[in-house]
C-alpha cells in the first residue's frame, strides 16, 4: 500500500536469462486499475525501467513504461525431408537474433517469458512438387493460431507465409507445422529459403 503521490521506480541494470522481476498489487492493490493482487507484468531485459505513482492507497499507475519487446528469429540451417500427408514440426534449429532469451532453438520453439500481445509470422518453402495441398501452420502451445495454404505448383517453388497478432500468456510455446501430400517425401527448400519463424512483442 502507499499514499496518493508516493513514487517507484524500477530500473533493471542487468537483465537475466532465467528470472524475472515480477510487477504485481499485494492483497487489495491494483495497478493502472486492474483486478487486485494481478501481475501486471515482468522486467527481465538489461536497461528496461518503469516508473510507479499512487494514486490512492490501493492503486498504482505507470506513468512510465520503457519495458523492451521482446523479439527472436530462429531458422532451420539443415536439409528437412517431409514425408508424405502427415503434419511434421519444421527444425529450426539456427538462432538470428534474440531479445529477451525467448530462443528455444534446441527444441525448435520460441517460449515467450510475459503475458502480452504478439506478432508472429514464419515462412517456409518447399522444393517443387506436384501435391493437391501444402500447408504451413503456426502453432501456440498444441494449437493452430495461423495458417497459409496453398496448392502445389510443378513449374514454380511452393511457398507459404502465415502471419497474425495472437495474445500469449507466459511460457506459451510458439512452434511450426507444415504438411504436403504429393504421395511422397519431399525437402524444404533450406539453401535458397530456410524455414524461419519470428515473433515480436507489441508494447
Amino acid at each position: 500500500a502507499g499514499t496518493a503521490g508516493d513514487v517507484i521506480e524500477l530500473n533493471l541494470t542487468v537483465g537475466d536469462a532465467s528470472y524475472e522481476l515480477i510487477i504485481i498489487g499485494d492483497t487489495g492493490i491494483t495497478i493502472n486499475g486492474g483486478s487486485a493482487a494481478t501481475e501486471w507484468s515482468r522486467l527481465f531485459i538489461t536497461g528496461e525501467y518503469i516508473k510507479l505513482i499512487a494514486t490512492s492507497a490501493t492503486n498504482w499507475q505507470v506513468v512510465v513504461d520503457k519495458r523492451i519487446p521482446c523479439k527472436c528469429r530462429i531458422k532451420n540451417s539443415q536439409a528437412q525431408s517431409i514425408g508424405t500427408a502427415s503434419a511434421t514440426s519444421v527444425t529450426l534449429d539456427e538462432e538470428v537474433f534474440d531479445v529477451g532469451d525467448i530462443s528455444n532453438e534446441g527444441s525448435n520453439k520460441i517460449v515467450v517469458r510475459r503475458t502480452g500481445y504478439y506478432s508472429l509470422s514464419a515462412a517456409a518453402q518447399f522444393a517443387t512438387i506436384t501435391a493437391n495441398r501444402v500447408f504451413l501452420s503456426i502453432f501456440v502451445a498444441g494449437a493452430t493460431v495461423a495458417r497459409a495454404e496453398q496448392s502445389a505448383n510443378t513449374n514454380g517453388y511452393p511457398s507459404m507465409n502465415p502471419t497474425t497478432v495472437y495474445q500469449l500468456a507466459t511460457d506459451n510455446s510458439v512452434y511450426l507445422q507444415i504438411y504436403q501430400d504429393s504421395g511422397g517425401s519431399k525437402d524444404i527448400s533450406v539453401s535458397v529459403f530456410p524455414p524461419f519463424l519470428v515473433v515480436t512483442e507489441i508494447l
